[in-house]
């Protein structure tokens, strides 16, 4: 009897450890995939809010009525009275390019921001395509007109924002344009990972190596619908998200790092809820045949011992003395 409750027991323990790893477990999976698209959210929100940044400081720039005269040809001191040493570090901009009606550049600038050193550059060689008159970038159609986002550049991923040039009340008719161009260097990235809550980088899916698991995500990302992808790594998250560039085609995978605490938090409830149905199942077999032992086992074989007691004494006067109110005691008070 209590090997077959012993069984049944052990039974009831692997269809219970079933259905908490497949009805429970998946619980933990679910919350923890819907804290990483959190995390994915949050990165979304901290680039728009750097694009955001850039486009307002890009504002200030290109609604201004000396921009409007210095692209006329009508300001030739607009620089030297404008634009110091410390203006991009001030600004916190690594780009600035001043594109007449034309789209011909009048002036521009790049900088080193680490180091605070003015770079020579070739528009054609740092963005491609080039800043040519017919890039949309440099199209504006209306005063209301801007183009804000990502660009793969020669120096690396850059947030910028283009806006008409038009006068100091944000009216036409459109002088050109005002580009201004943030790099998304590393102290930039981490100032960002600190506000999204989650170790996240930008990776050019165009002329960058990707790892297979980056190649995947990008290839499902880019042949469906879906936002995010995600895989699970040891001991975290990695969640991927496809952004496009200020173009609107698809051209980076954002990589979101997340700790996998809430599934590791799972797995182990899991394991002490197996475990403390396991000890209850043996507290209750060792329950049960300690009681059958003492309520049934040592008893029948008392009246055992006594019937062959007297078969082989032929003292029918002798009694076995078992006082119960049970099936027991009465199959012995009939033999006494």
């Amino acid at each position: 009897f209590v090997l077959v409750l012993g069984i049944v027991l052990a039974m009831c323990l692997l269809l219970a450890t079933f259905i908490l790893r497949s009805l429970v477990y998946p619980t933990f999976d679910n919350l923890q995939e819907s804290i990483a698209d959190s995390n994915v959210d949050r990165a979304r929100m901290s680039l728009d809010a750097l694009g955001a940044n850039i486009d307002a400081t890009n504002r200030d720039w290109s609604q201004w009525n000396e921009t409007v005269e210095f692209l006329k040809g009508q300001r030739p001191t607009f620089i030297e009275d404008n634009l110091y040493h410390l203006t991009f570090l001030d600004l916190d901009i690594d780009t600035m390019l001043f594109f007449d009606a034309s789209g011909k550049l009048v002036w521009g600038q790049m900088m080193d921001a680490e180091h605070g050193q003015i770079l020579d550059f070739d528009l054609d060689q740092v963005f491609d395509p080039p800043l040519t008159p017919d890039n949309p970038l440099l199209r504006h159609d209306s005063a209301t007109s801007r183009h804000v986002g990502l660009l793969a550049t020669s120096r690396g991923t850059m947030l910028v924002s283009s806006r008409p040039a038009l006068n100091s009340v944000g009216g036409g008719p459109i002088s050109g344009t005002v580009v201004l161009g943030r790099i998304l260097d590393a102290k930039r990235l981490d100032a960002m990972r600190k506000r999204s809550e989650g170790q996240f980088s930008l990776i050019p899916i165009q002329g960058a190596t990707l790892d297979p698991a980056e190649r995947k995500a990008a290839d499902a990302l880019l042949s469906s619908s879906g936002r995010t992808e995600h895989r699970r790594g040891d001991g975290h998250y990695l969640s991927y998200a496809m952004l496009e560039d200020v173009y609107g085609a698809p051209a980076f995978l954002m990589r979101v790092q997340t700790d996998d605490r809430i599934t590791a938090a799972g797995v182990d409830a899991l394991q002490l809820a197996v475990t403390l149905l396991a000890m209850t199942a043996l507290l209750f077999v060792a329950s049960v045949w300690v009681m059958m032992q003492r309520v049934v086992v040592q008893p029948v074989s008392g009246l055992i011992r006594h019937i062959l007691g007297i078969r082989e004494s032929g003292d029918l006067s002798n009694r076995i003395g078992l006082e119960r109110d049970d099936e027991i005691g009465a199959l012995a008070e009939q033999f006494d």
